[in-house]
Order: structure tokens, then C-alpha cells, then sequence
């Protein structure tokens, strides 16, 4: 069926006022997404404007699950609000023009954006939610001043203890070092102090290799590391290299696909094979079912309106 003059009028006004609302909805959501996680990445003065820009482009469709039920719903209220306060509504109904007939574009339209907010719900937000975090990790990784969080004793790596009174992700310098290496059961065997530090990482390598300035290495008992009478006083350096392995560290921060990085199809074969085992996958279900509701939202919000 062919769309009438005022249908196609309809029509325009709303995909004109949609573009815009969505568009304005978008930014504020996304923004807020955005400063979230890469703001400590941007202050550091370490990450270009493609990496920037790129984030940004992974964070618009998680933001437009919820920015189109809200566009639809304002745009909807703009239109028809519009129409009604310049009188065009009482005009097309002196004319013999139905309201139905005339607010049919507006209700295809909120069918069309139901449909594709349920595949940004299902599938896209959650492919580009994960990339997201991912190249959020890999580009603080680049920092590698970010794996060693100051004020706190690291035990992640390997053969060593670490504690750091100040990490500069900006310059890749820590201050304030106090290094322990272990031996096989576990105990210090060494002590190290050093003023300060510049890092490098491969993370092909999964390598950190640390430069320390102005050392002081003391040795220790192995039977007895923590009595004061045992240590012994050792050398000091201007510099003392050192490589350490980041596998460790790097575990722990990988991004996994949890329920809000999991596209719907794949939340639906886990569902089947939790359930085959004896398992009800209500979580699983519910995450489907709540997806596909905010899709609904878009032709629910313009019955409201």
C-alpha cells in the first residue's frame, strides 16, 4: 500500500527528528561510557587518536540499546506534538483523514527500530562491548607502569615481591622500590632498594624489563629472612637491570565473555547445554529475555507516546 501525501509528511518529519534526537542521546551515553574507561588512558598523553576514536566507535552501540527506545519516544512526542499545536491533526480530521491512518508511518517505524535494537541488543552491543574492554587493556598495557599499582605489596610475579611508594603511568617510572627475591620455598633470599625506576614491556614476550637507579642489595638467611641480626649489608649500584614475567599479571586481566559480552545466540546454545546437564539456566534466559524487551521498547514507548 502506497503512503498518501500526509503519510509521506509524517514520515520525513519523524526520520528528520529521530536522526537528531538519536544523535543527541547517543553522545550523552556514550560520552559517559567513553570518560569511564579511557580517561586515565587520555590523561596519560600516551594513546593516539585513532586508538581514541576507535574506542569511542565500539562504545556507540552498547550506548544505542538504550539511546533508541528514548529517541523513538521523544521524537514521536515532537512530531506529533508539533502536528497538533499548528493544528494539522484537526485539518487532516475535518478532511476525513483518520488519526490511524496518519500516525501509521509513526508506528512502521517504531516495528522497524524494534527489529533492529533487538540485533544491536543480541548481537552487536555485546561483540563491540568486549572489544572494547579488550583494546582498553591492550592499550593501558602499552603503560606498563599500569601493571605495577603503587601502595600495594605485588605478588603476581613470579620469584619476586614488589612494593612501589609511586607509579607515573605518564612516564613509565616507579619510585620508591622495594624488591624481594625468593627462593624455591618461597622466602626472601634478597632484598633490593632502589630511589627509582623506568619500565618497558613486551607484551608479545609477556616481559617487563625494569631499569633500577641508585640500588642497595642486601642479602638474607634463608633459614631465618626476617631476623635483622642475619642480614648482611651487600653492594650498592647506580643501575641494576632486571627482567621480569608478566604472565602472571597478564592473567588476571584478561577480558573474558561474560553474560553482557555474550551474544544472544551463543546465551541460548550455553542455555541448552546447562540444561541438558541438569543445570536450569535462569541467568542465561533472563539476560536473552531482557535484550530482546529493550528492543520491544522502541514500538512500546511510541504506543505510549
Amino acid at each position: 500500500m502506497r503512503m498518501t501525501i500526509l503519510q509521506r509528511y509524517v514520515w520525513r518529519a519523524l526520520w528528520t527528528t529521530l536522526a537528531l534526537t538519536l544523535a543527541v542521546f547517543t553522545f550523552v551515553l556514550c560520552l559517559g561510557n567513553v570518560v569511564r574507561d579511557i580517561l586515565a588512558l587520555v590523561v596519560s598523553e600516551t594513546v593516539g587518536l585513532g586508538a581514541i576514536f576507535e574506542l569511542i566507535a565500539l562504545a556507540i552501540p552498547y550506548a544505542l540499546s538504550f539511546a533508541l527506545p528514548l529517541a523513538m519516544l521523544a521524537s514521536t512526542l515532537l512530531v506529533l506534538g508539533r502536528l497538533s499545536a499548528d493544528m494539522e491533526l484537526t485539518a487532516a480530521r475535518a478532511c476525513g483523514v483518520s488519526l490511524f491512518r496518519l500516525v501509521l508511518p509513526v508506528i512502521a517505524a517504531s516495528v522497524l527500530l524494534s527489529f533492529i535494537s533487538m540485533w544491536v541488543n543480541s548481537v552487536l552491543a555485546p561483540n563491540c562491548r568486549y572489544l572494547m574492554q579488550k583494546n582498553v587493556m591492550e592499550v593501558g598495557l602499552r603503560q606498563p607502569a599500569v601493571l605495577l599499582e603503587e601502595g600495594r605489596l605485588i605478588t603476581e610475579i613470579p620469584g619476586y615481591r614488589m612494593f612501589i611508594e609511586k607509579s607515573d603511568p605518564k612516564r613509565n617510572e616507579i619510585k620508591g622500590v622495594y624488591l624481594w627475591i625468593l627462593n624455591d620455598q618461597g622466602k626472601p633470599t634478597q632484598a633490593i632498594r632502589a630511589q627509582r625506576g623506568i619500565l618497558t614491556a613486551n607484551v608479545e614476550k609477556q616481559k617487563m624489563y625494569v631499569q633500577l637507579f641508585d640500588v642497595r642489595m642486601d642479602s638474607r638467611d634463608p633459614e631465618h629472612p626476617y631476623d635483622p641480626a642475619k642480614i648482611r649489608t651487600g653492594v650498592y649500584a647506580k643501575r641494576y637491570p632486571l627482567d621480569l614475567d608478566l604472565r602472571s599479571m597478564l592473567s588476571g586481566k584478561e577480558v573474558v565473555r561474560d553474560l553482557k559480552k555474550t551474544t544472544s545466540w551463543d546465551l541460548i546454545l550455553e542455555a541448552e547445554e546447562l540444561k541438558a546437564g541438569g543445570v536450569h539456566p535462569t541467568p542465561l534466559l533472563v539476560e536473552v529475555q531482557k535484550r530482546l524487551s529493550m528492543g520491544a521498547a522502541c514500538f512500546a514507548f511510541t504506543i505510549l507516546g
